[in-house]
């Protein structure tokens, strides 16, 4: 599983939601990433 972007992502935005006391980490995922399309490149 690639996770590096997701990683990236929560690792700048932390800070900012450290220091204004709030914030909120939603994630979402796709099912093609497991399955695949017919005609399309990974």
């Amino acid at each position: 599983m690639i996770i590096t972007g997701l990683k990236n992502c929560v690792k700048y935005c932390l800070s900012h939601m450290i220091e204004g006391k709030w914030g909120r980490i939603v994630n979402f995922s796709s099912t093609v990433a497991r399955r695949g399309s017919a005609g399309l490149s990974a």
